[in-house]
């Protein structure tokens, strides 16, 4: 169960969830979706196998050319990222990026 949701809007165009994050008291974790990746929304960062790295321009133009792709295929794509919360004022930006979802838009 979410702690806080942030719901979707034409402006914030996303949507976000604070969770407490599991084995650690202090710190939730801010889970955001997000239809506009190439955006401020998301950081510098990559999850890859457990293991952070740079999110690099080459990076980015993989992720364009499978937005572009699922877009084709008439998918309605979101990508997924995330990012720890120690408390505070909630800061929705610089999430790590986690991956794409397509799903189909009946």
């Amino acid at each position: 169960m979410a702690l806080s949701e942030f719901r979707y809007n034409k402006k914030r165009k996303h949507y976000s969830y604070l969770y407490k994050k599991k084995g650690d008291y202090r710190k939730n974790l801010l889970l955001s979706t997000d239809e506009y990746l190439i955006g401020n929304k998301f950081g510098k960062k990559k999850l890859i196998k457990n293991e952070h790295s740079d999110l690099t321009d080459k990076d980015k133009n993989m992720i364009k050319a499978a937005l572009s792709d699922m877009g084709k295929a008439a998918l309605r794509v979101i990508a997924l990222g995330y990012k720890e919360h120690g408390g505070g004022k909630i800061e929705e930006d610089n999430f790590v990026f986690l991956g794409l979802c397509g799903m189909i838009d009946p």
